[in-house]
């Protein structure tokens, strides 16, 4: 008769944390490293650089304010186009780097559990709370990220230094600067004939803001119900020690806070979404 299989037993202790920790580490470093290059090898290519990207988006908005046109015009349109493909390999490495964390946390907390001496009880405490900064920004991420890839040309006005053109509302000059004044005297005067590119900005500005209160209002939901979930003891399990219900209130209210924190973004997307003008406004003038 064949003899049974016998699987290798689970890794414990360290190794247990070493290959999720690992492929946390390997997360992070395609965040930061591949959205850009990625990007490019859609059909329509790319930029060499962001400095690359942001001089293209400067002709094109310049160009598409003087046309008086609707529509950008294709170097805006291609600049734009690639920071909303820049967006969506972003947020789809975020949401791996969540995925992937949350397993990591997930068995930080099973061996902490399991754990005996207090020596390797501090350092599971210590691994757990390096885990927490990496959970709340890949949560960041994918939230920023998908607003980027559904509002792109927004997003995409934040790469130009608008901020470094002066503020006053004259006129004159030209290139980004005199664009840029440009639409801050259209948006002061608010009674006056509006630009078609300035009625489509403000329209993009707003639906930016639109996307952010929907996915902040999907993210506080999420939020608020894992900090549920991780309060909850399972039943049938007898009463947790101290050092078991101590980082489980703890973990529970530190997300409850993120919670807290995505309400109040999301209320504040809000209000830009109901008066976009004002709001892009600021931006212009580099007060947002």
């Amino acid at each position: 008769m064949p003899t049974a299989r016998h699987r290798p037993p689970a890794p414990t202790g360290s190794r247990a944390l070493l290959i999720p920790a690992a492929g946390v580490l390997a997360a992070l470093a395609a965040v930061a490293l591949l959205p850009f290059p990625a990007a490019s090898l859609w059909p329509g290519g790319g930029y060499s650089d962001v400095a690359a990207l942001g001089a293209a988006l400067a002709r094109g908005l310049e160009h598409w304010w003087r046309s008086g046109a609707v529509d950008a015009g294709p170097d805006l349109d291609a600049a734009v186009a690639f920071w909303a493909r820049f967006h969506v390999v972003k947020a789809i490495l975020s949401a791996v780097l969540l995925v992937l964390a949350v397993r990591l946390g997930r068995r930080t907390w099973h061996e902490y559990r399991q754990a005996t001496g207090r020596g390797r009880r501090a350092r599971l405490a210590v691994a757990g709370l390096a885990v927490s900064p990496v959970l709340v920004l890949a949560v960041l991420l994918v939230a920023a990220n998908v607003q980027g890839a559904l509002a792109p040309l927004s997003s995409a006005l934040g790469l130009l230094p608008v901020g470094r053109v002066g503020a006053g509302s004259g006129s004159g000059g030209g290139g980004l600067a005199g664009t840029v004044r440009e639409i801050r005297l259209a948006l002061h005067s608010p009674d006056a004939s509006v630009p078609p590119a300035l009625a489509r900005l403000v329209g993009d500005f707003a639906a930016y803001h639109a996307v952010m209160v929907g996915v902040g209002a999907v993210v506080t939901l999420g939020l608020a119900a894992a900090a549920v979930r991780v309060r909850q003891r399972r039943r049938g399990v007898e009463a947790e020690p101290w050092r078991l219900r101590g980082p489980r209130l703890l973990t529970a209210t530190s997300i409850l806070g993120l919670a807290v924190a995505f309400a109040v973004v999301t209320a504040a997307n809000l209000s830009t979404y109901l008066h976009p003008a004002p709001a892009l406004l600021g931006f212009f003038e580099g007060g947002a």
